[in-house]
């Protein structure tokens, strides 16, 4: 899919190649991926957990931290029910 967009637009896609995180998006990402790490479910990372993640490492997140946290948590969870959906499609044969 991807291969034939670059084909007709004669360019790289740019979720293949995606521009580099800024500095400060470098630091959310891993914040995000640290926390995401130690909480296996698939419901979002509660503020609680954030809290408690932030006391164990001595960190001091900044609500804009939290946001970004909280951005990307929404966009793991929506890919994973995604792939859950395509899933449960494919193993009823499409349907």
């Amino acid at each position: 899919m991807f291969r034939q967009w670059e084909k007709h637009h004669k360019k790289p896609h740019p979720q293949l190649y995606p521009e580099p995180l800024s500095q400060l998006g470098e630091i959310v990402w891993d914040l995000f991926l640290s926390m995401r790490a130690g909480f296996t479910s698939e419901t979002a990372i509660p503020f609680m957990e954030m809290k408690a993640w932030a006391e164990l490492y001595d960190e001091r997140l900044e609500p804009w931290q939290v946001d970004g946290i909280r951005a990307l948590d929404d966009c793991y969870r929506k890919q994973i029910n995604d792939d859950l959906k395509r899933f449960m499609r494919a193993s009823r044969g499409g349907k």
